[in-house]
């Protein structure tokens, strides 16, 4: 998985780097991926509409939406714009997935919206330079120039795109001609990708108290993470570090306690008392939970800015890589789950 960090922790000091699929994400100054960039319409219009804390809400929400769209097609996130996403792919059918899951995502959030949300998603691919956690090239700028002809709900796409990605995806799609793009010497071919709205089910009846679904996988334990949130604070003023313990018997939620912990630092959002958390790294090591099938999607329904969050996976020795044990090595992570 793209957004599964692995740190290799030595036995006097560690470094962390994302563990990316082979072949992206590396050292190597050029690379052929796929490029995929997204835009809320009307960002600035409807964030203004609503209050600060309503509009941050949404932005959270959206984000969600599209990171687990990420993540279910083994993107890369590559940074966050504000109002869109940049994100890079090995396969050009997993971007189209990816962008398709999208709209899919968004266009079924919007049945439960008094004010529908629009996303433009635009795609190029090709041989881009590589350096400092970013990607530069004619693809990039391509993509970018190509999300901006969108129309909210739509999805467009370079001809290399659809070329590349050939008959292993199963989209179709409709032929725009040639468009001009701002600051490019040359004209490119696009297309438009179809796609069709998700089917919500059934509607079932629930009991008024469980009616109300949150929309962040977590409810309540004000009190814990205010205590969390103060010792925060107590080391940002004073200096050095601390550790924070959460015990209890099973299945009363010190996992939900850590990884809300951690989502809130990774994505800057407000803790209980409203105020903000200044964006920060989250490293976590578990010994119980996989990140992949487990601790990655309950952070990408809290919202977690998952391009910030660092799992250990060994330790180098020597050399040699083998499985971290905490009792041995010396090591202050933020969050560790037993």
């Amino acid at each position: 998985m793209p957004q599964i960090v692995k740190a290799l922790i030595s036995k006097t000091n560690y470094s962390a780097a994302h563990a990316q699929p082979e072949g992206i994400l590396t050292d190597m100054s050029r690379q052929n991926v796929t490029v995929l960039f997204t835009d809320m319409v009307d960002s600035t219009v409807v964030a203004t509409s609503m209050s600060p804390d309503d509009a941050d809400e949404l932005r959270r929400q959206h984000f969600t939406l599209l990171r687990r769209a990420i993540a279910s097609t083994d993107g890369v996130e590559v940074k966050n714009l504000g109002d869109g996403l940049m994100v890079a792919f090995q396969s050009a059918s997993a971007a189209l997935a990816c962008a398709t899951e999208m709209q899919q995502a968004i266009e079924l959030d919007n049945r439960r919206r008094n004010r529908s949300i629009g996303l433009r998603a635009g795609l190029s691919g090709g041989e881009v330079s590589f350096e400092d956690g970013d990607y530069f090239g004619d693809p990039v700028i391509e993509a970018a120039r190509v999300c901006a002809k969108c129309e909210r709900g739509q999805i467009l796409v370079t001809d290399v795109v659809r070329l590349t990605a050939g008959r292993r995806g199963s989209h179709t799609f409709k032929p725009r001609g040639e468009a001009r793009l701002k600051g490019l010497p040359y004209a490119v071919n696009i297309a438009e990708v179809n796609w069709s709205p998700m089917s919500s089910g059934a509607a079932i009846d629930l009991p008024a108290r469980i009616a109300l679904v949150p929309r962040s996988g977590f409810v309540g334990r004000s009190l814990e993470l205010g205590l969390l949130e103060e010792r925060r604070v107590a080391i940002a003023t004073n200096g050095g570090c601390d550790v924070v313990l959460i015990f209890g018997e099973p299945g009363q939620g010190k996992t939900t306690i850590a990884i809300k912990a951690a989502a809130t630092v990774s994505s800057g959002e407000r803790w209980p008392d409203g105020s903000r958390c200044e964006a920060g790294n989250v490293l976590i090591w578990s010994g119980e939970d996989d990140p992949r099938d487990t601790l990655l999607p309950r952070l990408l329904a809290m919202g977690a800015a998952v391009s910030r969050i660092y799992f250990v996976e060994g330790t180098r020795i020597d050399g040699k890589v083998q499985p971290f044990d905490p009792a041995h090595e010396k090591l202050r992570p933020l969050v560790a789950d037993p």
